[in-house]
């Protein structure tokens, strides 16, 4: 073997190796090397190197995992087959990408983190909402780096939620508004919420054989795969829950579906619902309160308030039990289900009233 040139090599049966590298030999990125045939000019194989040597000096500059929006594709793809509220967790990552998108992940400090969560914060987003959004970017850090690796979002503390409360419908105004929707996927599932306390996400997790084999009994009952780690639970179904349950199965409107679009079908159906009922009192000549009330009743919520009015009306009509509605809405804590026990009235508080002021 001769050298013809820096990194050129003449070899004993005439062809040629080309060696390009940059850098420290020890430290650097791995050369390139290319062999050529004999007759090759020697000005081909400088230009072959010179071009090689450019690709080495860009990777050489590049980050080892690369900027932060190169870490959220990555993250996703890894997450996407197991998590189900996979459009939610990755619209909260991409919240995070205007601002941090262009940097090396490891270069992120908690101060600025902190920074970008007191701004959303000011601007009027929830607490929960910025703290799913700090968790979605921390659990980027520990799948992609491990659970013992440096997470600067682990020393940014969390915002402290307001003592929830529930936003539960009276059903009068949650059939109304059934009654103006179309018999189709997102009916179903929406009144999934309203007769059986399903979240979306326990929607989704359902398969055939959870609700198949036990609609056709006496006492009808589905299986619930509860979210956020809660136990499983057989949940007794009401007619209309019966019903829904076989819209999907005729629809076949099992698995994924957008969160996003069945809270604004569900807040489009009440405003429906409200103006056919406002139309209704003002051809009867109801005065001007009574239609201020009736508009008042429909004013959109999301979805969720489904959910909530389930939970409130086995508490005011099903049972005192606290611990039956924790199973049937899947709860882990009961402290989580207390707080729909400030919609009922302790009776022993109502007895001690009119014993005190004697009414």
């Amino acid at each position: 073997m001769k050298a013809e040139a820096p990194g050129i090599y003449r070899m004993d049966n005439g062809s040629y190796r080309v060696v390009a590298r940059v850098g420290d030999r020890k430290t650097g990125p791995r050369p390139k090397e290319k062999r050529f045939p004999s007759g090759t000019a020697l000005r081909a194989m400088k230009h072959w190197q010179e071009d090689a040597r450019a690709e080495l000096r860009r990777q050489d500059l590049r980050p080892a995992k690369g900027t932060l929006a190169d870490d959220v594709e990555q993250y996703l793809k890894l997450v996407k087959p197991r998590l189900v509220s996979f459009k939610d967790r990755e619209y909260d990552l991409r919240q995070w990408l205007p601002r941090f998108g262009h940097r090396h992940r490891h270069t992120l400090e908690p101060k600025e983190l902190q920074t970008q969560l007191n701004e959303w914060r000011l601007n009027g987003l929830a607490a929960q909402t910025c703290n799913l959004r700090r968790t979605a970017l921390s659990h980027l850090f520990t799948t992609l780096d491990g659970k013992r690796s440096r997470n600067p979002v682990s020393d940014v503390p969390k915002f402290d939620r307001p003592e929830p409360t529930p936003h539960a419908l009276p059903y009068e105004i949650i059939r109304a508004s059934f009654a103006v929707m179309r018999p189709n996927a997102t009916k179903a599932r929406l009144m999934l919420m309203a007769y059986g306390g399903f979240r979306p996400s326990e929607v989704m997790r359902a398969i055939p054989e959870d609700v198949e084999p036990f609609l056709g009994l006496p006492e009808p009952v589905c299986y619930k795969r509860t979210g956020k780690k809660g136990m499983p639970v057989m949940v007794p179904l009401p007619p209309e829950g019966v019903g829904a349950w076989q819209l999907v199965i005729k629809l076949n409107a099992w698995g994924h579906f957008a969160h996003e679009n069945i809270n604004r079908d569900w807040k489009a159906a009440m405003r429906r619902a409200g103006q056919a009922r406002v139309e209704e009192l003002t051809k009867e000549g109801a005065d001007a309160g009574v239609l201020d009330a009736a508009r008042r009743a429909f004013v959109p919520v999301r979805c969720y308030s489904l959910r909530h009015s389930y939970a409130t009306q086995l508490l005011l009509k099903g049972s005192d039990d606290l611990a039956l509605v924790q199973e049937a809405l899947g709860h882990r804590d009961a402290r989580t289900t207390r707080i729909y026990t400030t919609v009922k009235v302790n009776p022993r508080l109502i007895a001690a009233v009119r014993k005190a002021f004697g009414s």
